[in-house]
């Protein structure tokens, strides 16, 4: 949830196709994020964005939210394709502003037919101690659920304290650890929208059906 998704294309301009493509939320569920939003959280407006609205905001902010992409040759640097172009132009923007102030944003999209991946997330310092973040993934729930979606992904680093916090705050499971080229180490977060599918977890991965059986047999 709190990796970033900066590029470098050398213009610095992000090019829309000629005409605009269904966002894939709507494409695979006919999830249209404004006829729900723009949502309020005091003086904090959520509302939905396009990539030229949210690429200003990035290429501004990411570098010191984040740290630069590749610095010092650490990670990978994801440069501007045509490919990456165009994904981004299929993924959903929120922009969350104060008045006429860009205050942070979201980035997300559908891995799947039953997953929504809540790809980047970021809120400037002066407005992180207003729960923005906190208030806007609570929103999320309630359509996503009602367009059949059955878990919500997130990744952050484990030294994110921060969203660590908010991720389990709001009922996200640890379920799995990514290592990789593009952003080192991060844990792999899931919120079940489902009760089938946290059940199904739940069996799987915390039942412990060995220990049962152990527990199960005679003294010797």
């Amino acid at each position: 949830m709190a990796q970033p998704s900066t590029w470098q294309d050398g213009t610095g301009v992000f090019r829309r196709e000629a005409e605009a493509p269904l966002s894939m939320s709507m494409r695979l569920w006919g999830l249209d994020w404004s006829a729900h939003m723009p949502w309020y959280f005091d003086d904090v407006r959520a509302e939905v964005a396009t990539p030229e609205e949210a690429l200003p905001f990035i290429r501004q902010h990411y570098p010191a939210i984040f740290g630069k992409a590749g610095a010092e040759g650490l990670f990978l640097a994801s440069p501007m394709t045509d490919a990456k172009r165009r994904f981004f132009g299929e993924m959903d923007f929120f922009m969350l502003r104060v008045e006429d102030q860009d205050a942070g944003i979201v980035l997300g999209h559908p891995t799947d037919w039953t997953s929504y991946y809540v790809r980047s997330a970021a809120v400037l310092p002066a407005f992180r101690d207003r729960r923005v973040l906190t208030q806007f993934g609570e929103r999320l729930f309630d359509p996503l659920r009602a367009a059949g979606v059955e878990r919500i992904e997130a990744e952050t680093s484990p030294a994110n304290v921060p969203m660590v916090r908010l991720l389990t705050g709001q009922g996200y499971m640890v379920t799995g650890s990514v290592h990789s080229e593009r952003w080192g180490v991060i844990l792999r977060f899931t919120k079940f929208l489902a009760a089938e599918a946290q059940a199904a977890f739940m069996r799987q991965y915390t039942a412990m059906p060995f220990a049962q059986r152990a527990q199960s047999k005679p003294n010797a």
